[in-house]
């Protein structure tokens, strides 16, 4: 099932300088699934040029941030914060998460001060997300989808170097308004 998602299409309409106006107003289906396959090589692409749902992760940190930032090159709210344990060789990685979806403290507590201050090798997300981030609930998840849909859900996504697999931590702090009488409905004692 295709996980749509418009920025990518209009970094990729973008990249490949496939403007409207210069094609007259049609944009044919063909172009736009060649510009998908060189904007996003490593990725599945479908015959509409839409980024599968189930397009593997890499296992290379470049390729996840660079097809990320691709697909987010517009929004100044997706956040990408690189990491490297204390210990050298323990933990390479970045975490990405829109700004104004999580709690920011909760990201650093519980997610990055934890990897970062590890004592411990790291030697898989599996391991990090049962013995280091253990303050809040996480998940594996091994596709750019499911990176996308925990991301828009208000959680943050962690990648590590060297596994195609990442961990979503659950880290959401929507903005809530608090109870209040409705301005058009005030009682009348």
């Amino acid at each position: 099932m295709p996980c749509r998602i418009d920025r990518a299409f209009l970094f990729i309409l973008n990249t490949n300088e496939m403007r409207c106006n210069s094609m007259k107003g049609k944009i044919k289906a063909n172009d736009l699934v060649q510009g998908a396959k060189q904007s996003f090589p490593d990725f599945k692409v479908n015959s509409s040029g839409e980024l599968m749902q189930d397009a593997p992760l890499s296992p290379s940190l470049a390729e996840n941030r660079d097809m990320l930032k691709r697909v987010f090159a517009n929004d100044g709210t997706f956040i990408s914060r690189d990491f490297s344990s204390e210990t050298p060789g323990f933990a390479t990685g970045f975490a990405v998460y829109f700004d104004g979806l999580v709690k920011n403290e909760v990201i650093y507590e519980s997610v990055l001060r934890p990897v970062i201050t590890a004592n411990l090798p790291i030697t898989s997300p599996e391991m990090m997300a049962e013995r280091i981030i253990v303050n809040i609930e996480t998940k594996i998840v091994t596709t750019a989808g499911e990176c996308f849909d925990a991301m828009f859900s208000g959680d943050s996504v962690v990648f590590l170097e060297g596994f195609n697999r990442a961990v979503v931590a659950s880290t959401k702090g929507f903005p809530v308004r608090p109870p209040e009488e409705p301005m058009a409905e005030k009682a009348l004692l």
